[in-house]
């Protein structure tokens, strides 16, 4: 099946977290949050509307809840073998018609009704909460979000491919925003090209790989290969949609893409000076290629977040830009466009190769809004930039 992972390698992350889940005192975890459930099995129902579940225990298989109507999808898809039901759908048999209900019954089976639970408590609503304390008396829920965000630092051989996949779709889409500003288009017609450009080159190289995002519990994702653009005076709104303003002479147009493939997310950014640029302007322009260069630099094995924060940061203050520098000059990146790591000031946190990173030191000041952004990996010996699009002082 296209898109799957090796048993191995999912072998091993299972594994990872499970001893993850004991050394923290829990009997299992919960997993109701989209990202949670696909690294855990693989599977991306699309449509939110109904929840999927995945139980894993600090000991035995993970087992999988879908909605019924999800069984040949998650069949096709999912690394998890042990899938169960919930709500009926033709003459599949399900355990309940409601999702915790169902759910109940998965922990009664396994002998999991007490002890340590682990739950998303950056996930669950209130409402969810209360409704498993209730259903679970006996059981001490416990908050599993540290946990699952620090395991998901480290990618493994798998997850690193598929970032290069979708760095390549972001590439191509970047070319052709690029070449949109050169020839003076909307910002919605730039945004159309450059998602034009990705989706064209996933149905020749990647047709049967997912681009497909992870929406909330309302709605579906079933592209997500994206593309914002904003040019001149909007450049502070920062992150929009595009709209029918026409990029104009001597002013910044900023595309922003990002790209999924197979669940994990590449981001290209790249400012583009328009006919030229006033003084200013390229003084603060040089300064962010200047102050890139140092963070790349700095990118290693052993060196903490905030050691490359201040690698750009020491290049702002040299360059006159101490009042303007930016609060952090990247962030990790994976299953999520923004995962919870940054790279900025307090953040002691060590980078170790595996860890996938964006880097984006940038200046926001009056008429001058200028960053690239490129996602990258560390590695043993450095780092490998994924997005390969020109990245010195762009103008067309």
């Amino acid at each position: 099946m296209p898109g799957r992972i090796d048993r191995t390698v999912y072998a091993a992350r299972i594994q990872r977290l499970q001893v993850s889940i004991a050394s923290q005192g829990m009997d299992t975890l919960i997993a109701t949050k989209p990202q949670t459930f696909f690294y855990l099995s693989d599977f991306n129902p699309i449509l939110f509307s109904h929840p999927t579940i995945v139980v894993l225990p600090a000991k035995g298989a993970p087992t999988m809840l879908v909605w019924a109507i999800r069984l040949d999808h998650a069949r096709g898809e999912a690394m998890i073998e042990d899938l169960r039901l919930f709500g009926r759908w033709g003459d599949k048999p399900y355990l309940a018609l409601d999702p915790y209900d169902a759910l109940l019954k998965i922990l009664e089976e396994r002998g999991l009704t007490r002890g340590v639970l682990g739950v998303e408590e950056d996930h669950l609503s209130a409402k969810l909460l209360t409704k498993l304390t209730t259903m679970l008396p006996s059981a001490t829920f416990r908050d599993a979000s540290p946990l699952i965000e620090h395991a998901r630092f480290v990618k493994d051989a798998e997850e690193v491919a598929r970032l290069r996949s979708a760095a390549r779709l972001a590439d191509v889409g970047m070319l052709a925003a690029v070449d949109a500003i050169r020839e003076r288009r909307t910002e919605a017609e730039i945004g159309m090209r450059a998602e034009g450009a990705m989706r064209e080159l996933w149905a020749r190289e990647y047709p049967d790989h997912e681009t497909a995002g992870f929406a909330g519990s309302e709605g579906a994702i079933w592209s997500a290969l994206w593309c914002w653009v904003v040019s001149g005076p909007r450049l502070m709104i920062n992150a929009d949609t595009p709209k029918a303003r026409r990029v104009q002479e001597g002013e910044f147009a900023l595309p922003q893409v990002w790209a999924v493939f197979d669940g994990y997310t590449a981001e290209n950014e790249r400012t583009v000076a328009v006919g030229g640029m006033s003084p200013e302007m390229r003084r603060g322009f040089e300064a962010v290629i200047a102050a890139r260069e140092a963070a790349f630099s700095a990118v290693r094995p052993g060196a903490t977040c905030e050691q490359v924060y201040e690698a750009a940061a020491t290049v702002f203050r040299r360059h006159g830009f101490e009042r303007f520098l930016p609060g952090r000059i990247g962030h990790s990146i994976g299953l999520g466009p923004h995962e919870h790591l940054s790279l900025g000031p307090g953040e002691t946190t060590p980078l170790v190769p595996g860890m996938a990173l964006t880097i984006e030191p940038g200046l926001f000041y009056s008429d001058v809004n200028v960053r690239h952004s490129d996602t990258i990996v560390v590695t043993t010996e450095g780092h490998d930039v994924l997005t390969r699009t020109p990245a010195g002082i762009l103008e067309v």
